[in-house]
């Protein structure tokens, strides 16, 4: 959603001579009458108005086309899963866990399931990194990528 300040519009508007600068306490007709005004601008009125509101809009607006010109051209370029097995060993300081590192055996590795790792890589180098527990909710997120 693009957001422009209220001060913002009513800077806009100024530029047709048309004052919005309108609040709770404004009486009906006043609403009334600038509403039939408005929808009896000229078509001169609209382009500056419009040229108004782009401007002091811009910069919502750019951070808009950004975020949909990313979400248009992005697509994913690579999807890696690596289920992950093996047995877990836990320590308290770094002498004991180098000790152990000294004696595991990865060319004959065992161990039950312990999770899936998830990299997804897109096109603008976006990267999703995620761990999940078991195949159901991997799928699940992979089928909410889809949509």
């Amino acid at each position: 959603m693009i957001y422009i300040p209220y001060r913002d519009v009513v800077a806009a508007f100024k530029e047709i001579d048309f004052d919005v600068a309108f609040d709770e306490k404004t009486a009906d007709e006043i609403y009334t009458a600038a509403s039939k005004r408005l929808a009896g601008l000229n078509s001169s009125d609209k382009n500056k108005l419009r040229l108004a509101l782009m401007r002091v809009s811009k910069q919502e607006v750019d951070r808009f086309m950004d975020t949909l010109r990313n979400c248009l051209h992005r697509f994913i370029s690579q999807i890696i899963i690596m289920p992950l097995f093996g047995t877990r060993y836990e320590f308290e300081s770094i002498d004991d866990a180098l000790t152990k590192l000294n004696t595991v055996d990865i060319d004959r590795p065992s161990g039950e399931f312990e999770r899936f790792e998830v990299i997804i890589d897109y096109s603008n180098s976006d990267t999703i990194r995620a761990t999940f527990q078991n195949k159901i909710l991997l799928a699940d997120f992979l089928r909410k990528l889809k949509n």
